[in-house]
Formats: C-alpha cells, structure tokens, sequence
C-alpha cells in the first residue's frame, strides 16, 4: 500500500458541533423544499409540452449484462404510456466519449423550457484513478485502453441546456455531486452512490423498479421526480430479499435549480384522455406533431383511468422516512417540543404539518432535535452543516415507548410489593402472642425481604 495515498485519521467531525440554525430559517428551508416536491394542486398537467428521451447503452452489450431487455421494458413505457419521443443510441466502441458527447449536443440543440429532456444510461461504470466518474464496455476490457466516456463532460452538457434535463444512470459509481451551476432544473435519479455497485439485470434493478413505479403514476395528473424518488427508495428498501446488499438506495440529486424558484421536475403522461388536445395549439403552435414517435393511440388512457387527486405527502408511505438532527442556536423550553411547535412555524408550509415530526429533543449548547420527514423531502433542503442526515426510520420512537412500559411494570410491581408488606404486618401482629421464634421466622422471611424489593423497584423506577 502507497502510505502517500492515504487520508490522514479524522475521527468525527466535532468542528460540525459549531454550526446552529434558526428554528425560521430552518422552517423556511423546509417550506422551499415541500414546494418543490408538493407544489402542483387540482388537476394540473405537467409545465412540458414536449418530452423527450434518449436511452443509451453500448452497442458491444456486455452478456453478463443484458441491459436492453429492459431498457425495451423503459422504452414501451416511455412510448406507449407517456407519449414521449423516444430515441434508442449505441455508444461505439471506438472514439465512443467524442461520439457520445456530439450525440447529447445534438439532443440538446432544439432545448426550450417547455420542452423536457430525459437522459438514460444503462450499463457499467467505474470511477477514474481521479475519482471522476467514467462509463466503461467491460467486453473490451482486454484492449490496453478500454472504451470509455467521461460522464462529468456530459454532464456540464446537460447543465447548460435552456431545457429542464431528468437524467437516470443504472450503472455503478453513478451519484456523484452536483456543480449547481445552469440555466434549467437538472435533476439526477441514479441506481447507487458513487461509492456503490448497483444491482445487475434483473427484478432487483434500479430500471426495473423505475418501471415498476411509472406503470403505477400514469393515472396521475402528474408527480415531481421528488415524489417518483420517495416510492423509488420505499421498493428498493422493502425488497424481498434477505442480502442487505440488494437494497442499495437509490440517490436523488438536484443538479442544477431555479434559485428564484425552486421546483422539480414534473412529469405527466402526454396522452390525454379521448376529446382533450395534447397542446393548446392557440399558444403553443407545433408542426411536427404528426410525426412524434410512439402514436400508439390505442394504448392511451381512457377518461376514466385518470385519478383525479394529487401527489400529495398524503399519498406517501408513512415509512421508511429519514431522520435528520438539527442543532437549533434557539433555546427550546422541554414542553414546547411537541409536534404543536412544528404547526406553529411550519403553517405555511402546502402539507400538513404532522408529515414533519419531531421525534426527540435534548437540552445541549442551544437545543438538539431529531426529526423525520418524508423522503421526497431530501433532495431539495438547503444545504446547512447544522443538519445531518442520521438514517432511516421504520416506526415511531421505540425507545420512549418501551421506557413507557418499563415504568408502568415498576409501578405494578411497586404496589404489589407495598400491599404485601402490609399485609404480612397485620398478619404477624395478629398472631403476636405466638412464641418469638416463629414470630423471627416470619420476619426474616417474609416481611423484611418484601421491603428490601419495594425499596429496590422504587429506586429502579426514579432511574427510569
């Protein structure tokens, strides 16, 4: 091992213990985040007119990795559900990131803000030596230098799109962070972290549970990919399978945002019901519209498959959810932390406030909370190095309920003890004219043991 290679030993971070926020600022944080996610009401449609798809994968497949038996499973959704263009492109193997890269600047070259671009890869991925993400055909991997695209190339591409980009990478090493630097909303739903390998082809895939979960919101008015990450992550996380790792999180990341209005991406099937234009031709002319790809009309929803509610948090699995500690610079009194203080200075918020729970809280240098919020939630909190994402949560607070239960047992057992000493006390005065040594055996035996126990289970329930 290079010893020069290696990260000096850090420990945990205590400088982070410095950083506080205020109880507002954080709330304000949340609200950007909830309108983000939750912002659509009534029956409105996506803000696209147009939808378009690229699904790229190599064109020397690996076997051991058949990705186009599902990218032909995205594809009939894409197509045949939602109405997008879709358009299938082989990575060469020869000059492939130079190919690639012209590829994605010719898809991007008719962009506009009512035109949404989608970017799909399936396949593998590495990291370099530097720690940049590069995509790899492993069927080449016997040649000095193995075809490869530098995915950070392609990605300032996106970026700088005037269109709104939704990118998707089922590949390994494919959530890495964002430059927050472009013109539209870019938004990254990707299978693993970049430290991560992703599952292979198959029913435990990132494709094949996105699948899954398009089929299921086409019946929508529409969703925000936000919404799509919360039932993405809930699947993965509730896998049948007993090998914990075949449930990797899938990573949400918001690339680029619209800082004076933070929204996410929001998608809709562009096939309306029988009777409905897919475009107001009055302000939104298009020629071409005969010739976008995938007119299977047969396949489109009837009236009466579309479900007139909205994505709300409602809808969301109440679990897993993600916990969050915040250190608060305001000093909380105990009483105040309850879920009535987050309805207080979250009322503003467009969901119910109980969907943001505090879950504990500690008296430390200004006020500690654990606190839970939906997972849609995520990718669209402000960065703050006073909150740290500290796991996933699966139920209520377990620990207060079982301390619960451990004091009503004490009390019980209290009283029992206490009734018992009473009862032998009347006993053996009642009896006092019996001679002394049974009256000793009865009080060595009984009557003093009862009141050592009743002395320990009081002591035991103040420490509770």
């Amino acid at each position: 091992m290079n010893e020069s290679n290696v990260s000096p030993p850090s420990g945990y971070d205590i400088d982070q213990l410095n950083h506080h926020i205020g109880l507002q600022e954080f709330g304000r944080g949340l609200q950007i985040a909830a309108n983000a996610v939750f912002s659509n009401t009534g029956n409105r449609r996506s803000r696209y007119t147009k939808v378009s798809a690229i699904l790229l994968s190599w064109a020397d497949e690996d076997p051991n990795l058949p990705v186009s038996l599902e990218i032909e499973a995205l594809r009939d959704v894409f197509i045949n559900l939602y109405g997008f263009e879709v358009e299938e492109w082989k990575i060469p193997d020869v000059q492939s990131h130079t190919a690639l890269n012209l590829k994605i600047l010719q898809f991007l070259g008719d962009s506009d803000i009512k035109h949404l671009k989608i970017v799909y890869y399936a396949g593998h991925g590495k990291l370099s030596n530097h720690g940049q993400a590069i995509w790899t055909s492993h069927r080449n991997s016997k040649r000095d230098r193995q075809p490869t695209v530098k995915w950070s190339g392609i990605q300032n591409a996106l970026e700088e799109s005037q269109s709104d980009v939704l990118v998707l990478l089922d590949c390994c090493a494919s959530g890495l962070s964002n430059t927050d630097e472009g013109n539209g909303v870019t938004e990254l739903l990707a299978a693993c972290a970049f430290n991560n390998s992703a599952n292979g082809v198959g029913p435990f895939s990132f494709t094949h549970v996105l699948v899954s979960q398009l089929r299921v919101l086409v019946n929508k008015p529409s969703f925000t990919v936000g919404y799509l990450y919360n039932l993405l992550f809930t699947e993965v996380q509730g896998l049948p399978v007993k090998a914990a790792e075949f449930r990797k999180p899938p990573i949400h990341l918001v690339l680029t945002q619209d800082h004076r209005l933070p929204r996410s991406i929001t998608l809709s099937t562009m096939r309306l019901p029988t009777g409905e234009n897919l475009y107001r031709t009055d302000l939104f002319p298009t020629s071409d519209q005969s010739k976008e790809t995938g007119a299977a009309s047969s396949l489109s929803p009837s009236s009466s498959d579309f479900d007139s509610s909205t994505t709300s948090v409602s809808e969301l699995p109440e679990y897993p959810r993600l916990l969050f500690s915040i250190r608060i610079s305001e000093d909380i009194k105990p009483g105040d932390l309850s879920t009535e203080l987050m309805a207080d200075w979250l009322s503003a918020l467009p969901i119910e406030a109980k969907s943001v729970r505090i879950e504990a809280g500690f008296a430390s240098d200004s006020t500690l909370l654990i606190i839970s919020m939906p997972i849609a939630l995520l990718g669209y909190l402000p960065y703050d190095p006073a909150i740290t994402l500290i796991g996933t949560a699966r139920s209520s607070n377990q620990v207060s309920v079982e301390s619960k239960v451990i004091e009503a047992t004490v009390g019980i057992m209290s009283t029992v003890s206490f009734l018992l000493v009473i009862k032998l006390m009347e006993f053996a005065l009642s009896i006092s004219d019996w001679p002394g040594v049974i009256w000793n055996v009865l009080l060595h035996s009984f009557v003093l043991p009862a009141l050592s126990e009743y002395r320990l289970t009081l002591r035991s329930s103040r420490l509770c």
